[in-house]
């Protein structure tokens, strides 16, 4: 693909996705009851990472690193306004807000910054086996 059919693709693709980025900007945080429901029983996938978060708390999840998709378990709970994670490495524990628009989720720093790699795809049940 030409250099300049790639840039008016990336323009193209940015103005898309430019109204949606705005309206996830204008959701609520998550929070409570709704942001326990976002989770249990659902799975997020990122452009390197796929979580199922069972309903017990117990995190299932896959990462691609140097093109290598290792497998890894870990802890989740919903407090108030975020939800915080255990890993088996505790140098990826972490706490986050989230919002959500449509099956689009938003990851944010408690602090309300948005997050590295911080939008994934929000689907129903253990769909892990989406994410290759």
């Amino acid at each position: 693909m030409s250099t300049a059919r790639r840039h008016a693709l990336a323009v193209l693709l940015a103005s898309a996705l430019a109204p949606l980025v705005s309206r996830a900007d204008e959701t609520p945080f998550l929070s409570g009851e709704r942001l326990a429901a976002a989770f249990a029983g659902a799975t997020l996938i990122g452009s390197n990472w796929a979580e199922y978060y069972a309903p017990d708390g117990v995190i299932v999840g896959k990462v691609r690193y140097l093109g290598i998709v290792r497998h890894f378990r870990g802890r989740w709970i919903a407090r108030d306004d975020r939800v915080c994670f255990e890993y088996e490495r505790a140098e990826y524990n972490t706490c986050s807000k989230f919002r959500l628009l449509g099956e689009r989720m938003w990851h944010f720093a408690i602090d309300g910054r948005p997050k590295k790699d911080g939008e994934s795809r929000r689907l129903p049940g253990n769909r892990l086996e989406e994410f290759r």
